[in-house]
Order: structure tokens, then C-alpha cells, then sequence
């Protein structure tokens, strides 16, 4: 039924709620990291900040990228069911802790609700974003790898039509077919695997040549593991769910790092994007590699023991992925919070209220006061323009810190007002 009925809606309503509120929280997170001062210092300098910052960013980038990657493919009169519900698990995951990591950069501020605060909202809708159209849980285990399988399989599924006509002749046939199939796949698997994807001819330039070569050997490991699972466990491996929904996070990986080497691509492989582009791809990587960890290792028992514990200490030895440096994800926090360019891509097309407005203009006057920060620091004088430059800053610096609080009467009079109206809708 879900794969019937949602087909379509799923990958235009919540990727695309979820890409708008990253895209709020980014905002959000990169504005009042400048505004917001400790020490005598704007917190977006911290390192601890700027590393949630760059992992925000780059998050934003690729989930932005696999709406409009899968987007276009509905446009363009598809039904790409299995992809579909891959972006309503990731992009519901990936908001909700996009929010998270927004609500942390802003601390005290994020949990004090009130018209000031720009999250909160957003974080109490993430958790029905993750339930409504199928259960993240259900559609991570079941659908998006086990659903897949046999339909997208190239002999599986006309295997099954085969024994079901009683055509013993195209069993045969498909069957010798897939045989040959899965000595292909292990064969193009070790030598990606031997050549660490190198065996592969990209079409890709710069940077992104590399990571179409290392997508390629994934894509290799995954068709040849996804054969020897479905041979080993047969029907059990739809109610595998765990060996499942592992599979599941490997296509759903190779599927967003296709589509942001997309956009890379399609948006003219500009400097400043190969940041974004390496950390969002190094974290995907890095995921695949402990999702087929996780596969090989439970797949280690019995007779297919030995063979199984061999590849895992390959895939140890010989991962795909690299750690993220901390480099590349403090260049990130610089470019979002001093670049208003780089802001404005990264967090385009949202809407924008009167306090999204005022953060953006409290950033822009705390950075024309650094060096006036910086002389007040040092105890040298100023003169009457640099006070009042700095008092005005410093007046919208503290419009924007400050939360919200209430009188006694008054918040009883919000709270004597919301009853009196839930009734009256109650009498109608």
C-alpha cells in the first residue's frame, strides 16, 4: 500500500519540508554563532562550534541536492518508489539532526520558546516528520533494500514469475543468467576492491572524479553482497530486518552521494563547493563502511563463517572512507558565517520573517565592529562615532540574545485565552 499510494508523495513533501527547515537552521545556527559573544569572543570562532557548524553545512548542501535530484526525476513523470523512500527516511533523519545540532550552537536560547525562538517549532515537527507516510523504522528495514531486491533485481523477480508459470525452460535459463551475474559482480568486486576503485573509468572532473571511482567500487561490493545474501537467506531476508535495513543504508548513502556529485556537477564545480562536497561524501563514505561491517559480520556464522570474517577484516583494512578533517569542517563555519554569498546558496528559497531579517542585520553590524571590539578589548580610546557605531551594535546584539520571558499575569491571562478559545471551538 505504501509503495502504491506514496509512491510519488513521499519524495516531494517531506524531503522538501525537511531540506526547508535544515536550510532555517543552518541560518539560523551561522547568524547568531557571530552575534552571539563569550569571553570576549564571537562564538562562531570556537572550534567546538565551528565543528557542529561545518557538519551542519555540509548536511544542508547534500540534503538539498537529493531533493532536487529526486524531484526532477518526478517532473520528469517517474515513479521511483525505492528512491522515494529512501529520501523520506534520510531526510527526515538528516533534519532532525540538522535541528539538533542548530539548537546546540544556540544553547539556552533554542529551548526558551517563545515568538523569538525560531526552532523550537521546528524541532517538535521533527519527530512527526520521522512517522507519518511509514515509519522511519519500518521503511529503513523492510522497504527501502528489502522491497527493492527482487524488484529491481535484473533475474529475481522474472525467476519468480518463471516458477510461477511452471516455464521450467526460462527458469533454466535465468537462472544459468544469474549465475553468471554473480561471478561478474565478485569478479568486478576484488578487483575494485584490490585497486580501491581506481579499475574504474570516471567521467567526472577534479575532485569529484575520485569519489565517482570510489562510488563505483561501492556500488560493485554492494551488488556482489546483496546476491550472496539473497542466495544465503532467500525469502528470510525480507524478516532479516536488521541485515536488511543495513543493506538499505548503503544504497541510501550511494544514492545521496550520486546526487550531490549531481549538483556539483550541474552547478559548475565552484571552489568554495569542494568543501561541502568532501565533507558530505567523507561522511557518506564513512557510513558505508560501517554498514557493511555490520553486514559482513552477521552474516559470519555457520559454514560461510571464515569467508565472511576475511572480508570483514578487509573492509577494516581497505575502507572507503576517510575522517573527516577538522580543516575542512572550521572552513565551512568561516564561509557561512562571514560569507554572505555562501550563506545565501547553502539556505536559499526559504522564507524569511522579521527575525531571520534581524539576525542577518545584527550579523553585518557586529562584524563592521570587530576591530572597535578588539580596541575596547586593548583599553584604547574612542572617539564619538566608534560609541555610538558600537552602542547601536550592541543594542541589537542584545535584542537578539535576549529570550522571551512573561509577566505572572499575563502568561496566565496567553493561558486563561488559549482555554476560553478551546472551548468555544468545543461548544461549535
Amino acid at each position: 500500500m505504501l509503495m502504491e499510494s506514496l509512491a510519488v508523495g513521499r519524495g516531494i513533501s517531506l524531503p522538501s519540508t525537511s531540506t526547508g527547515g535544515s536550510k532555517l537552521a543552518t541560518y539560523v545556527a551561522s547568524t547568531y554563532a557571530v552575534v552571539r559573544y563569550q569571553f570576549g569572543l564571537s562564538i562562531a570562532k570556537f572550534e567546538g562550534i565551528a565543528e557542529v557548524l561545518g557538519r551542519l553545512g555540509a548536511s544542508t548542501y547534500m540534503l538539498d541536492a537529493a531533493k532536487t535530484f529526486t524531484l526532477g526525476a518526478i517532473n520528469a513523470g517517474r515513479k521511483p518508489a525505492v528512491a522515494n523512500a529512501i529520501m523520506k527516511y534520510q531526510s527526515t533523519e538528516m533534519f532532525r539532526q540538522n535541528i539538533m545540532d542548530a539548537m546546540d550552537i544556540q544553547g539556552g536560547a533554542a529551548i526558551s520558546r517563545g515568538p523569538r525562538n525560531l526552532l523550537a517549532n521546528a524541532y517538535f515537527g521533527a519527530p512527526v516528520a520521522i512517522t507519518v507516510e511509514g515509519a522511519n523504522i519500518m521503511t529503513r528495514t523492510l522497504i527501502m533494500f528489502g522491497q527493492g531486491m527482487i524488484r529491481c533485481h535484473p533475474y529475481a523477480y522474472d525467476q519468480i514469475e518463471a516458477l510461477e508459470r511452471g516455464d521450467v525452460k526460462a527458469f533454466d535459463e535465468l537462472l544459468f543468467s544469474h549465475i553468471r551475474h554473480v561471478i561478474r559482480n565478485k569478479a568486478r568486486a576484488f578487483v575494485m576492491g584490490l585497486t580501491r576503485g581506481y579499475a574504474h573509468l570516471p567521467t567526472s572532473q577534479g575532485k569529484a572524479r575520485r569519489y565517482e571511482q570510489k562510488l563505483a567500487w561501492a556500488s560493485a561490493k554492494f551488488a556482489f553482497l546483496s546476491d550472496v545474501a539473497l542466495g544465503l537467506l532467500g525469502t528470510s531476508l525480507k524478516r532479516r530486518e536488521s541485515i536488511s535495513g543495513r543493506f538499505g543504508d548503503v544504497l541510501a548513502q550511494m544514492y545521496l552521494i550520486t546526487a550531490v556529485l549531481k549538483r556539483y556537477e550541474v552547478e559548475g564545480n565552484q571552489e568554495r563547493d569542494e568543501l561541502f562536497l568532501e565533507v558530505a561524501i567523507e561522511d557518506a563514505f564513512g557510513k558505508i563502511d560501517t554498514a557493511f561491517k555490520g553486514i559482513l559480520q552477521n552474516l559470519a556464522t555457520g559454514a560461510m563463517g571464515i569467508p565472511f570474517k576475511l572480508l570483514g577484516l578487509c573492509t577494516r583494512w581497505n575502507p572507503m572512507g576517510k575522517t573527516i578533517k577538522d580543516e575542512s569542517l572550521h572552513r565551512i563555519a568561516v564561509l557561512l558565517s562571514e560569507d554572505d554569498s555562501v550563506r545565501e546558496r547553502v539556505c536559499s528559497n526559504i522564507y524569511m520573517g522579521e527575525r531571520p531579517t534581524q539576525l542577518l542585520e545584527a550579523t553585518h553590524k557586529m562584524q563592521a565592529v570587530k576591530e572597535l571590539l578588539a580596541k575596547e578589548k586593548r583599553e584604547e580610546p574612542l572617539n564619538s562615532e566608534e560609541k555610538m557605531q558600537l552602542e547601536d551594535a550592541r543594542v541589537l546584539q542584545h535584542e537578539i540574545i535576549t529570550v522571551d520571558s512573561f509577566e505572572h499575569d499575563v502568561y496566565f491571562h496567553r493561558q486563561k485565552k488559549t482555554k476560553t478559545s478551546t472551548k468555544v471551538k468545543k461548544v461549535k
